[in-house]
């Protein structure tokens, strides 16, 4: 069962950590589906509205990444700095969502959210 979208609320450190290591993968085009920005893919990874991720970056004076889109890099392209960036990135969603269910023992089958937004 999936949780329920995020609509509102205080954004937690890990949160902001989680988004701060999304941005970076983004424009390195490591993380992103084909066509979307990052703003979809942000809103898909952290399952909460669009909304959230406009106030958000306009909040802290990104509004103008909202609109961003990337094209992914095949698999193939990844140098050593972008698979430091996608294990930096797994962790932050690891500690985002281990905040969030603290009683989940997280598996290696928990990344599938975010493993879906990297090309394959």
């Amino acid at each position: 069962m999936t949780p329920p979208m995020r609509t509102g609320g205080r954004w937690t450190a890990a949160e902001v950590d989680f988004v701060h290591e999304f941005i970076v993968c983004y424009a390195a085009g490591i993380v992103g589906i084909p066509g979307a920005s990052l703003r979809e893919c942000l809103a898909r990874a952290l399952r909460c509205s669009s909304r959230r991720i406009i106030q958000y970056l306009a909040k802290h004076q990104l509004g103008s990444l909202s609109r961003l889109r990337q094209l992914p890099k095949a698999p193939h392209e990844f140098t050593a700095m972008d698979h430091a960036r996608r294990a930096a990135l797994y962790r932050a969603e690891h500690r985002f969502h281990a905040r969030l269910h603290p009683t989940i023992v997280p598996t290696a089958d928990s990344f599938d959210a975010l493993e879906s937004l990297f090309l394959k």
